[in-house]
């Protein structure tokens, strides 16, 4: 499991040559929109990200803040984001979960790193938005 709160933490992708370079390009865009948007350094007082590696990822939710498992926990929202850019695509889930008034998280994973179980759940009411990487991501 990757957590993400500032721009350091991307540095963690130079040692991940496994996560697809399009996956690495729209996280590293969607930190510096959030930055940009609250005019901050960092996340660490509002959220985070953590992009879930592979399936014992989700057997760390206290660490991620969530007092119930992901099957248990219900997300504000899920996307199915189809990302693109002029090379290749790739899919994307992302599910934010508020922890409270001041404090998200968005957990991210590619499909297949979750049990269907878990991913049936926080996939119940999801939306799919494509994302064009060579026209800008917001």
């Amino acid at each position: 499991m990757i957590k993400i709160e500032c721009p350091e933490d991307l540095r963690v992708f130079q040692n991940k040559p496994q996560i697809s370079p399009v996956i690495v390009r729209y996280i590293t865009n969607y930190l510096h929109f959030f930055l940009e948007e609250y005019h901050c350094p960092d996340m660490r007082e509002f959220g985070a990200f953590f992009l879930l590696e592979n399936e014992k990822d989700s057997l760390r939710h206290v660490e991620m803040g969530l007092s119930l498992p992901l099957e248990q926990s219900l997300p504000e929202f899920t996307d199915i984001l189809h990302i693109r850019d002029l090379h290749q695509q790739t899919i994307l889930l992302h599910s934010c979960f508020v922890l409270n008034d001041s404090y998200a998280i968005s957990v991210f994973r590619e499909p297949g790193v979750l049990k269907n179980s878990i991913e049936d759940v926080l996939l119940m009411d999801s939306t799919e938005k494509t994302i064009n990487l060579e026209r800008g991501v917001f």
